[in-house]
């Protein structure tokens, strides 16, 4: 074997290696940065809730919008009775 070719195959080994001892390479960082995010999200809808005024209407959009407008309607005269 070349040293070139061990040299190609050394980060392939070196993972490998790396999953066999510990197998979700990152989870604590991961863990980490979740709960981080938690925290400063707990944080914020915490203040949002404290200083928040009370909204009367939500603006709908989108699917909901066309959802809404054809839910009040009843179908028309003329074909009331067809099915």
């Amino acid at each position: 074997m070349s040293l070139a070719a061990a040299l190609t195959m050394l980060p392939a080994l070196v993972l490998a290696l790396v999953m066999l001892v510990r197998p979700y390479l990152g989870e604590r960082a991961i863990a980490r940065l979740r709960a981080a995010c938690m925290r400063r999200r707990r944080v914020r809808l915490t203040l949002r809730l404290s200083n928040a005024r009370s909204r009367t209407s939500v603006a709908m959009h989108g699917g909901l919008l066309i959802a809404a407008s054809l839910a009040g309607r009843a179908p028309p005269a003329a074909c009331a009775g067809c099915h």
